[in-house]
């Protein structure tokens, strides 16, 4: 036998060669097989996918134009592509042999490159030269085609949506009619884009919900006037309407009546109107409400008129200026809802993670109606039923939060009503009582991006919308599709802690600043005795007790500043204590485990 002196070094030379040439094998061999660790199954295949293309009729062909070479230097774009072949293979992999992927790279100046611009397909400048190109051309045998220009990554986790709402819009010989009746302005909403300029306003552009549905679906306008409804309608939707007569409320009863297809979204304070008012003037001072429970109440719901929620365990983060933690406070009536609050045997709300609202309603039953109201979407227990008038203007969250009293209740925001309705009809009739979801300020992030505008949504707001209309229109393929990836999770527990470390802070800041007050109260009067007795010298029993407010103000304030620095310091101290736990603790256990396991395994190895 050959003994090989450098015997460590061929091991891990042979070790690192069989790792490239696995990988390399891999990579074509293993090709639309994978395996997802991640607790939301966001790199799998949804059931909804794969229905659809195992039920697929006819033909298609997926032509794929990515830019690999020119990709390759850029590792984030390079697995982006990758995941987007993988996707397509694993599409084709259900569909029984019915679709054909063809994966081009379209090299610069080449036919394949002329090809790609010629269908549509856009490229983004990777130097003076050359154009990075990664979009979609799909086609069936009856001359549909859909292009999808870039496939943006900033639109990664949607992708498979992307691509299915794609391959199933070659199906759609005429899509559904809806009817919509609104105040907001869903057609010229303003609109926040993160571009050059962060935060930047686009005036005049349409809502991402209302781009969406008219993607979707035929929307017909219902004017504030109308005198009939649309002749055709496959379901109506109802956002914050205006104030409807006898006349407009009885025609649409009617239709629920006739089992037709309807969306309720009223509001106590719609948002969106105050926050389009004319420039230069105020927020209104009466809360802009809309609701119908003249109607409602026939089908057993109603909204509390002139009230929302408080919620402290669903307050979204508001910035109110400055720096540091108290730069960021819970505003109470700004709710991010979590799949606790949601029905989780709900086709729709049980594909959602959350949900961004604003200015909620509360719902009540209505008995006597022979209707079943099943809630969708509540408050937590941790609410307060509130003035609508405390959401208009501009709130102080701190003096929201001081003035919360919790009541213990789940507060109905969102619901469905079944039932037959007094015509025989089945019922098909959803009602919320908020409409700010429609606002594009509370769910999503727009970019642009080669001239397009590129939706990101930071909340399941559009999924949610979308996906009962989708329900109501029968078509469920893309309800687990639209929620997929979009998942806000906050640290429930440590929220819970940071609260009540606020709250405990507030209340002894609210009680020194009402002593600083009446000091300040009591130093007003006897400098005003003084003034109006004429005298230039204060009596000494009056400087005494001058002295005495004067030296209580100052240590009032002091007392006040150390409540407030001691809250910073708390905070700022569980957010380092956090960081600890992850960036240290947790990879010295994971290597002290590595150890351990290493050292029993030498161990074994020495007894064998």
């Amino acid at each position: 036998m050959i003994k090989m002196r450098n015997k460590p070094y061929m091991v891990i030379f042979l070790a690192v060669a069989f790792f490239f040439s696995v990988n390399v094998i891999a990579d074509y061999v293993l090709r639309g097989i994978q395996i997802d660790l991640t607790e939301d199954r966001l790199h799998s295949l949804s059931p909804g996918s794969q229905q659809y293309m195992q039920a697929l009729d006819g033909e298609i062909t997926v032509e794929f134009y990515f830019s690999r070479a020119l990709a390759t230097p850029y590792p984030s774009l390079l697995s982006y592509g990758k995941r987007i072949e993988t996707l397509l293979r694993v599409l084709a992999g259900h569909s029984d042999g019915k679709m054909q992927v063809m994966i081009t790279d379209p090299e610069p100046f080449s036919e394949a490159e002329d090809r790609a611009v010629e269908f549509g397909v856009k490229g983004i400048p990777i130097n003076e030269s050359d154009m990075l190109y990664m979009g979609l051309r799909i086609t069936n045998d009856v001359d549909g085609e859909v292009v999808l220009p870039f496939l943006s990554q900033e639109r990664e986790k949607f992708i498979e949506y992307d691509v299915m709402k794609a391959i199933s819009s070659l199906d759609q010989a005429q899509k559904p009619r809806l009817g919509l009746l609104t105040q907001l302005p869903m057609t010229h909403m303003p609109r926040q884009f993160q571009g050059e300029f962060q935060g930047q306003m686009q005036s005049g552009q349409p809502s991402v919900l209302y781009q969406q549905l008219s993607e979707a679906y035929q929307v017909t306008m219902i004017t504030a006037d109308f005198k009939a409804l649309p002749s055709q309608m496959d379901m109506m939707m109802l956002v914050h309407p205006p104030k409807l007569t006898d006349t407009q409320t009885a025609l649409i009863d009617s239709y629920i009546q006739q089992g037709g297809k309807t969306l309720i979204f009223t509001d106590p304070h719609a948002e969106a109107i105050a926050a389009t008012s004319p420039a230069g003037q105020f927020a209104p001072a009466l809360p802009n409400s809309s609701h119908l429970n003249g109607l409602l109440s026939k089908y057993g719901v109603q909204m509390l008129d002139g009230k929302v929620i408080g919620d402290a365990l669903l307050a979204q983060k508001v910035s109110v200026g400055g720096y540091g933690a108290q730069a960021v406070k819970d505003y109470l009536l700004w709710l991010n809802v979590q799949k606790d609050q949601m029905d989780g045997q709900d086709i729709v709300t049980s594909q959602l993670d959350s949900l961004a609202l604003a200015s909620v309603g509360v719902l009540q039953s209505v008995e006597g109606s022979g209707t079943t109201i099943t809630p969708l979407i509540t408050s937590s227990t941790e609410a307060m039923v509130m003035d609508a008038s405390k959401a208009t203007g501009m709130p102080d969250p701190d003096a929201l939060l001081r003035g919360l009293t919790v009541d213990g209740k789940a507060h109905m925001i969102a619901a469905r009503i079944s039932g037959n309705s007094k015509a025989g009809k089945p019922l098909s009739l959803f009602v919320m009582a908020d409409s700010d979801l429609f606002d594009d300020r509370f769910w999503v992030q727009t970019q642009s991006i080669l001239g397009q505008q590129v939706a990101v949504p930071t909340s399941g707001n559009g999924a949610f919308v979308l996906g009962l209309v989708d329900q109501m229109a029968g078509n469920e393929l893309l309800l687990g599709l639209r929620a997929r990836g979009v998942s806000n999770r906050p640290f429930t527990r440590v929220e819970a802690i940071r609260r009540a470390a606020e709250a405990r802070y507030l209340a002894q800041e609210e009680e020194l600043e009402n002593r600083l007050r009446a000091a300040e109260g009591q130093i007003q009067i006897l400098e005003a005795q003084n003034q109006k007795s004429g005298q230039v010298v204060l009596s000494d029993a009056n400087r005494r007790s001058l002295e005495k407010f004067r030296a209580e103000v100052v240590e009032t304030r002091r007392a006040l500043r150390t409540v407030k620095r001691n809250l910073r310091e708390d905070i700022e101290s569980l957010h380092h204590l956090l960081a600890v736990i992850n960036i240290l603790l947790l990879p010295f256990i994971l290597a002290v485990a590595g150890l351990y396991i290493l050292w029993r395994r030498r161990q074994r190895a020495d007894i064998h």
